[in-house]
């Protein structure tokens, strides 16, 4: 038997031309099979509806509408719960502070010394109350910025005044005489319903001083005027005015009604301001 050479040995490939003993590599593959593997074995995507929008690429593990959906309403919830707890602690502690909180007293107003009262002295007599300081002050503004004239305690200068200014000199020695008569005929008779005035003593009322503040035209021609009237009260015995000490200013506002002529006046309102 003749020693043949030896022959390369051939291996048998399939249809494909491939080896079946041979793990399938890229370099076996053409450029089109290794491209189509790769997409192959890439991660897989999933295509999610959006409501209006066109399909969207989303990447595998994130969370869906409906895990989305119920992740916020857990949240609002929790939002919810939070808030109504801090709105019941709240009314807790208000409750407890209303309970048991020892109740504060409310102040008492203000109390005044109030000299005894004398029905029978005359003012004008006992040397303490003299002349200079029934002295009367006019002023055509509430500052106290613009005319300032004296009145005389006699009245001879009353021609230089409105006649409005002229009708509170006789308010205010109505209450210096004691006079509650002619006092109380100054007054509206509305204001007289609704309001009771006492009788009173000669009160030794001192620098005073009336303030022209402002005029409201009313219908017909009438006109709302008010002034604002400052005087101290020596050795004040209460039976005039209790809002106020003895040498102390507390304001009065008194506010006119007047006629359109001018020949008609009456106190509609007496006020202070707290």
């Amino acid at each position: 038997m003749s020693n043949m050479p030896n022959e390369p040995r051939r291996e048998e490939k399939d249809a494909a031309g491939r080896t079946p003993d041979k793990p399938e590599t890229n370099q076996d593959r053409t450029p089109q099979e290794a491209s189509m593997n790769a997409d192959a074995q890439a991660p897989r995507e999933t295509l999610r509806d959006v409501p209006g929008a066109p399909l969207q690429a989303v990447p595998a593990g994130a969370p869906s509408p409906v895990q989305m959906k119920r992740s916020l309403a857990k949240n609002i919830r929790l939002v919810i719960l939070i808030i109504g707890g801090m709105v019941v602690l709240g009314l807790a502690v208000l409750l407890a502070l209303y309970f048991f909180l020892p109740e504060q007293e409310t102040p008492a107003p203000e109390e005044y010394y109030f000299y005894p009262v004398n029905w029978n002295v005359n003012i004008f007599e006992t040397g303490e109350y003299p002349e200079s300081d029934r002295i009367m002050m006019y002023c055509d503004n509430e500052q106290g910025y613009g005319l300032k004239e004296q009145i005389t305690s006699d009245g001879s200068d009353m021609e230089n005044f409105d006649i409005k200014v002229r009708f509170l000199t006789i308010y205010l020695n109505s209450i210096i005489s004691g006079d509650v008569e002619t006092y109380r005929s100054l007054f509206t008779e509305s204001y007289l319903q609704a309001n009771s005035i006492p009788q009173f003593t000669q009160q030794m009322l001192y620098q005073m001083c009336i303030y022209y503040c402002g005029t409201e035209a009313l219908e017909g021609g009438m006109q709302r005027v008010t002034y604002r009237v400052d005087y101290m009260i020596r050795k004040n015995n209460g039976t005039f005015r209790r809002d106020v000490g003895s040498d102390a200013i507390r304001p009065q506002y008194v506010v006119l009604l007047v006629s359109p002529d001018g020949s008609d006046i009456a106190i509609e309102n007496v006020y202070t301001r707290s």
